[in-house]
Order: C-alpha cells, then sequence, then structure tokens
C-alpha cells in the first residue's frame, strides 16, 4: 500500500461528510502541497472524529495557525 492508498485509507472517518471531504482534498490537492502542510494533513488525520468535523465542517479555528490554513484549504475544497 502506498502513501496515498494508506492516507485515503485514513480518509474515511465513519461520518460521511468527512469521508467526503477529506478524500476529495486529498485527490485535489495533498499531491500538489508543500511538504510542510502534507505533514499538517497527516497530523490532522490523528485528530479525534469530533474535533476534525468541529474544524473542517462545524465553522470552529484550530488555535495553531498552520493548521488553521489547512483547515480553510479544506473547507474550500469542492466535493462535486
Amino acid at each position: 500500500m502506498n502513501n496515498l492508498d494508506r492516507l485515503r485509507w485514513q480518509c474515511r472517518r465513519g461520518m460521511l461528510e468527512l469521508d467526503v471531504l477529506l478524500e476529495a482534498f486529498l485527490d485535489q490537492h495533498y499531491s500538489d502541497m508543500p511538504p510542510r502542510m502534507q505533514r499538517h494533513f497527516i497530523q490532522l488525520l490523528e485528530f479525534p472524529d469530533p474535533i476534525i468535523h468541529a474544524w473542517c465542517v462545524g465553522g470552529e479555528k484550530p488555535d495553531d495557525e498552520e493548521f488553521a490554513e489547512l483547515v480553510a484549504s479544506i473547507r474550500a475544497t469542492s466535493v462535486a
């Protein structure tokens, strides 16, 4: 299993809206992101679902500015 396949598996959170949003972000943006933002995405996937949901869907903002930048990018992802 390569890195993208592993990340795709980790994007499956058990909450459909998170699954769709995170997988769309992975497909559309991950490969073009700078390495530090890729690391932040990987770290984001280690948070519990309620926190990821609050940040990416619920409109809450992470305290860390780089995570906040990543979350803003995820929110802007087209899932169509």
